[in-house]
């Protein structure tokens, strides 16, 4: 009888630490008014050499059916902190779409430009964005007047 419930005590130990390591906290999802912040620094020898960033979320995921032509992309407004950072501030619009965020660098310098994408050149997580809004597609009529 000790040997079952031994054998049960363990089991359910086990089977409770599979679930919690399973288990990963999800970020919370920002809302339409919400501004996500971000600091974007570069490093290497050329990195000062960076005077402008054009970064922004790109969804990831299908635009719901009762979102159509919400915003998919959300650019951010930054500026320089020298030598090397910039300080980003994105507004989520009233009309954003439902969905993962990807972010994207667009990099330039008088030399040139870098695209740089999460998940690709740097580590970030994907942002979700919840909206409530929907749009009913109205139907439309069209007829040529005499």
């Amino acid at each position: 009888m000790r040997t079952i419930l031994k054998t049960i005590l363990i089991t359910g130990i086990l089977l409770n630490l599979g679930i919690a390591n399973t288990q990963e906290a999800k970020p919370l999802p920002w809302h339409p008014g919400e501004t996500i912040k971000l600091e974007i620094k570069f490093s290497g020898p050329d990195a000062s050499k960076f005077t402008n960033i054009y970064p922004a979320f790109n969804i990831t995921t299908d635009v719901h059916h009762d979102q159509p032509g919400f915003t998919t992309n959300l650019s951010g407004t930054c500026k320089p902190v020298p030598p090397d950072a910039f300080d980003c501030d994105f507004l989520i619009p009233p009309g954003a779409a439902t969905g993962d965020y990807n972010l994207t660098v667009d990099a330039r310098s008088q030399l040139g430009q870098i695209v740089y994408r999460a998940g690709d050149q740097f580590q970030l997580h994907l942002f979700h964005v919840e909206n409530s809004t929907t749009l009913a597609t109205p139907g439309i009529t069209v007829k040529q007047l005499p």
